[in-house]
C-alpha cells in the first residue's frame, strides 16, 4: 500500500494513523475473498508489530438464513391486511412507471446524501447501477497468501445486504423482471415537485419530497433480525418481569433529528429514580449489551436521523413496556402496530412520569400490551417476514411498470 524509504519513515507512521483513522471512523473493510458479507476491522500494515489488531464481526448473508419452508408458507397464507394496506398507500401516486420516470428520478436525485441504487432484473439475473463499494483498498499478505481489503461505508453495506435480498428473489422467481430504484441513507433529500417512484428504509410523512417514497425494510433488520430476536428470546428467560427494575431505560447515539433523544436525556438527570437515559460515548457510557437492556420494565424507543431502525423491533421481542415517542417518521411495519395495544405513545418528555405511573397503576393492561408486542413481532418482523413484504411490494410495483422500462 505504501512505498517508502528510510528517509520517509516518519511520513509513512503520519500515513499510517490517518488510514486507519480514517477506515474506523467511516467504515468497515471487506475481504474479496469472504466479500462482501464478513466485515473486518483490521490494520492496513500487519507486518507492523506496533500496529493494533482489531476484532473481526461477521455478518452472513441473508439468503442463507432465510427458511424456505416459513417464506413459503407466509407466502401461501398472504401478507397480513396492514402491510397491503401499507403497500397500496406507498404505490398510490404511481399508476404507471416509464423508463422516463426512472432515469429522470435516477438523475436527479443521486448524490452523497441519497446515494441511490438501481436495481434490474431480467431472467433471474440481476443488474446493478449506483454504487461500487471498493474506495480505498489494501493488499496484505496472511499466512502466505494475499488478500485485499476494501473500506466500505455504511452506505455500501446496506447496498450489500439489499442485493443479496434481490438477488435471492429474482434467482429464486419470486419476483418479475422489473427495474426500480432505492436510496441507501437513513433518509433521503427528494424535491417535492412531483412524486418520485423510490424505495426508501423510513420516511417522514410531514416532509412532501419525503412522503411518497415506497417502504421497504431496512438493511439493518435484514442483517440483524434472526439473530436478535433470538438472542432477545433466549434472555428474556433470565429476565421475568417480577426481577425487572421500575425504571426507564435508554442508550444510543447524539443522532437526533426530532430532539427527543437530548430532551429524555436531560430529563432523566432530573429523575434519575425512575428514568436512566444516557448517551453512549464509549468511556463514561459504555456500550449497553441488549441482553442487559432486558432487565428494566420499560423501554423507549426514540427516532434518530430517521426512525428507530434495530430498535424498536427488538423491543417488541422484549417482554418489556415499549414507549416510543409520538412523531411523523414511520417505517414499513408501523401500520402494523397500535399505541396502547402494542406500545405507549409519549408525546414529550414530561409525559414520562404519567406514564410510567400509569403503568404502575395498571398491570394487567401492561401485561396485555406487551404479549401484544411480543406476537406482533413474532408473527410479522422475522426474516422471512421482510422477504415476504418485498416480493409482494415488488410485484405490485412492476404491475406499475410499463414494458418498455423493463
Amino acid at each position: 500500500m505504501f512505498f517508502i524509504q528510510n528517509k520517509l519513515k516518519k511520513c509513512f507512521y503520519l500515513g499510517l494513523f490517518l488510514c486507519l483513522f480514517i477506515v474506523i471512523y467511516y467504515g468497515y473493510i471487506y475481504d474479496d475473498k469472504d466479500a462482501p458479507y464478513r466485515a473486518i476491522l483490521k490494520c492496513a500494515d500487519p507486518s507492523n508489530k506496533s500496529c493494533p489488531q482489531l476484532a473481526s464481526k461477521a455478518f452472513p448473508k441473508p439468503s442463507e438464513l432465510i427458511n424456505e419452508t416459513v417464506l413459503k408458507k407466509k407466502i401461501k397464507q398472504g401478507l397480513p391486511t396492514w402491510a397491503m394496506a401499507q403497500i397500496a398507500e406507498d404505490l398510490s401516486n404511481f399508476s404507471t412507471i416509464t423508463q422516463n420516470d426512472l432515469d429522470k428520478a435516477f438523475k436527479e436525485n443521486d448524490n452523497f446524501s441519497n446515494r441511490l441504487v438501481r436495481f434490474q432484473t431480467k431472467d433471474g439475473h440481476t443488474k446493478v447501477t449506483g454504487v461500487s463499494p471498493s474506495s480505498i483498498r489494501a493488499v496484505i499478505n496472511e499466512n502466505g497468501m494475499n488478500k485485499i481489503y476494501y473500506q466500505v461505508t455504511p452506505r455500501d453495506l446496506s447496498y450489500i445486504v439489499l442485493y443479496d435480498v434481490i438477488e435471492y428473489l429474482a434467482k429464486n422467481n419470486y419476483i418479475p423482471d422489473t427495474d426500480f430504484i432505492v436510496g441507501l441513507f437513513d433518509y433521503l433529500t427528494i424535491p417535492s415537485k412531483k412524486p418520485t417512484p423510490i424505495f426508501a428504509f423510513s420516511k417522514d410523512l410531514a416532509i412532501p419530497g419525503e412522503k411518497d417514497l415506497i417502504l421497504i425494510p431496512d438493511w439493518m433488520n435484514l442483517r440483524s433480525v434472526q439473530k436478535t430476536s433470538s438472542q432477545i428470546k433466549a434472555a428474556n428467560k433470565h429476565n421475568p418481569w417480577k426481577d425487572k427494575q421500575t425504571k426507564l431505560f435508554w442508550r444510543g447515539g447524539p443522532w437526533d433529528s426530532t430532539g427527543f433523544r437530548k430532551k429524555t436525556v436531560e430529563f432523566s438527570k432530573l429523575h434519575p429514580n425512575l428514568i436512566d437515559a444516557k448517551f453512549t460515548n464509549n468511556k463514561d457510557v459504555p456500550f449497553t449489551k441488549l441482553e442487559d437492556h432486558l432487565k428494566y420494565k420499560y423501554l423507549i424507543a426514540i427516532d434518530g436521523l430517521r426512525c428507530t431502525w434495530e430498535r424498536f423491533v427488538w423491543h417488541l421481542h422484549a417482554n418489556s413496556l415499549i414507549f416510543k415517542n409520538e412523531s411523523t417518521q414511520t417505517q414499513w411495519f408501523y401500520k402494523g402496530i397500535e399505541p396502547y395495544v402494542h406500545y405507549i405513545p409519549v408525546s414529550d418528555e414530561h409525559s414520562l412520569l404519567d406514564k410510567i405511573e400509569w403503568a404502575e397503576k395498571n398491570p394487567e393492561k401492561v401485561q396485555s400490551i406487551i404479549a401484544n408486542a411480543s406476537y406482533f413481532a413474532e408473527q410479522n418482523l422475522e426474516l422471512e417476514d421482510m422477504f415476504h413484504y418485498y416480493l409482494v411490494l415488488i410485484q405490485e410495483y412492476t404491475k406499475r411498470l410499463r414494458k418498455s422500462s423493463l
